[in-house]
């Protein structure tokens, strides 16, 4: 769940600041891919509204007008193009790290699926997963095809395996400026 601390006036950096929108925003994004594996139908979508999260927090930005200012127009510009990595595990990450990790993470989910083979929900566990707009912009890069995704939109396929028979592993996701969608194969 995320911290709701209510952030006195001008009390963070910048740098602070970002780094608690994108805490909350890894931790809404988590809890939301859950919510659409186990609870939403197929090609249905969830969406997350980072401006909140920004709002929010940046009441909170100071010491000066212009870096509170700087922080909104991140907020509201530049937040929206920023990628989606995932991890298949918690990633430990030591409290005041200088190194540089990419911002907007997803910790894949276990999730309680329906599987085919056992005729039941059970629990499904994340096996594997890559990120397809990335190999589009290379083919792209590398001249054999001609797509450019807009700013914002990830292809993933996500796989999921269920944990109680081992059988053929499942699922994908999309992301496009924070709506997800999920479509089973």
């Amino acid at each position: 769940m995320p911290d709701k601390r209510v952030f006195l006036k001008n009390s963070l950096t910048p740098a602070k600041a970002h780094q608690e929108v994108y805490k909350r925003l890894n931790a809404k994004a988590t809890e939301e891919l859950k919510n659409l594996l186990e609870q939403k139908h197929l090609y249905q979508s969830v969406s997350i509204d980072p401006s909140a999260f920004v709002a929010e927090i940046g009441d909170g930005v100071g010491p000066t007008e212009s870096a509170k200012h700087d922080f909104m127009i991140w907020g509201g510009r530049d937040l929206v193009k920023e990628q989606f990595a995932f991890n298949l595990h918690l990633v430990p990450i030591p409290r005041d790290s200088s190194l540089p990790l990419p911002q907007l993470r997803i910790t894949l989910p276990h999730a309680s699926l329906y599987c085919r083979v056992c005729k039941r929900r059970e629990t499904f566990t994340p096996v594997w997963f890559t990120d397809a707009s990335n190999e589009l912009l290379a083919n792209t890069l590398a001249g054999v095809k001609k797509v450019t995704p807009p700013d914002g939109f990830q292809l993933f396929f996500l796989v999921y395996q269920c944990q109680r028979c081992i059988g053929t592993p499942e699922a994908s996701a999309r992301v496009n400026e924070f709506e997800t969608s999920v479509h089973r194969i």
